[in-house]
């Protein structure tokens, strides 16, 4: 993928872990503890934290540059010396402000120094967030209906009642890292490029793609580690600007009509230029797709069946998210996209037992619990981020 670097950001806080903190007794509280800690450090001398942030970007942004690719907006904008006073600023105040929600936010959940922290908020959601485009005029599916029956000849969005997933058994505990097969690939990275709708949509069709696959002849050929599609290919082969949002079901419309490509075959740049190359695609081993209800019991049932792509009201505070269970915080509107892929109960806080949601996201690794994150799923209508008011919580049908 597009800069898979190793990053020189990666220290403290930024260390891989072996395995997802929940499956680990007392991780989530011990990497609480030790986000908040580092914040009240950087606190301390605020000065020589933004000194240190700065040369770990500037050491990834050089590295960047050795490999012949461009930096990210947030890396780029601390080359220029002109800018560093301005971005010192946000830093130091960013720093108060996370302290301010580290005090109110217990032992489960921290905020802290994340690669973007030094970015005004506007900023970062220029750079970093896209999300749906708002429903045609006439409803979802309706007034563009028409123009896209043109391009695609085998548009298979079913009803959820009739889906056949309606009818599943909600389970009190899916995570399709550890499943048998497992179908969450590694995380990737959207860069500059406000690509967030086709990377949860791709993290929907890889794992139905490693699942029915696993069902043929092919068996265990087709893993979660050799498996990576082309965010790249259905980007250039639909039109519209993919990096300023998606209606995110067309994704899927493509990969049944005309197959999925792999990522080496199309490799990722970070810009759609809608020129549709003559690639390798092999069948997505999906044949329809649904928009689940926006309550726990249907997005369980459907996500029992595969991954689902949903969509997120990203705040200020989901910039700075380092460790924990998200909650149900007041969401605005959805501006980010991200992948469904879990899903547990009886997650112990100070609160008492929570049920919760697992996502992937599309920042790379130094985002969050290794490019993940938790919030909770038991929270009123419209839901912790605002999930369950997005209209096209999408899920896959695998044939």
């Amino acid at each position: 993928m597009f800069y898979r670097v190793a990053h020189a950001y990666i220290t403290r806080s930024f260390l891989f872990r072996a395995a997802p903190l929940e499956s680990q007794p007392g991780a989530t509280e011990a990497a609480v503890a030790a986000e908040k800690a580092a914040v009240r450090a950087a606190l301390a001398d605020p000065d020589a934290a933004f000194a240190a942030h700065a040369a770990a970007l500037g050491a990834a942004r050089d590295a960047l540059k050795v490999a012949g690719r461009a930096a990210p907006p947030h890396m780029a904008v601390l080359a220029d010396p002109a800018n560093l006073g301005k971005y010192k600023s946000a830093f130091k105040k960013a720093l108060k402000t996370i302290a301010a929600l580290n005090a109110r936010s217990g032992p489960s959940l921290a905020y802290g120094i994340t690669p973007f922290v030094h970015m005004p908020h506007e900023e970062f959601a220029a750079a970093y967030l896209g999300g749906k485009r708002a429903p045609p005029v006439g409803g979802p599916m309706v007034a563009d209906r028409a123009g896209r029956r043109a391009a695609f000849t085998c548009i298979r969005n079913h009803p959820w009642t009739s889906s056949g997933l309606a009818a599943l058994k909600a389970h009190s505990a899916v995570d399709w890292r550890t499943s048998t097969p497992r179908a969450v690939t590694s995380i990737k990275n959207q860069d500059s490029c406000g690509s967030c709708v086709v990377f949860a949509n791709i993290a929907a069709l890889e794992a139905a793609y490693i699942i029915s696959k696993n069902n043929t002849k092919q068996g265990a050929a087709i893993t979660y580690a050799n498996t990576d599609l082309s965010e790249q290919d259905q980007m250039d082969c639909l039109e519209g600007d993919a990096c300023r949002g998606a209606d995110g079901y067309e994704y899927i419309d493509n990969a049944i009509c005309n197959g999925v490509a792999k990522e080496s075959d199309d490799p990722y740049v970070g810009d759609d230029n809608d020129k549709c190359k003559e690639v390798p695609r092999a069948k997505s081993g999906v044949v329809g797709y649904t928009f689940v209800p926006g309550n726990i019991a249907d997005v369980t049932r459907a996500l029992s069946h595969n991954v689902i792509s949903i969509g997120v009201a990203a705040d200020r505070n989901f910039q700075y998210y380092r460790a924990g269970v998200l909650g149900c915080t007041k969401s605005g509107s959805l501006n980010h996209e991200t992948a469904l892929i879990a899903y547990t109960e009886g997650v112990q806080s100070d609160q008492g037992p929570m049920k919760v949601f697992t996502a992937k996201n599309s920042w790379d690794t130094y985002w969050g619990e290794d490019g993940f994150f938790r919030f909770r799923a038991d929270c009123p209508y419209p839901g912790s981020l605002g999930m369950f008011a997005d209209p096209y919580l999408t899920v896959p049908i695998r044939g």
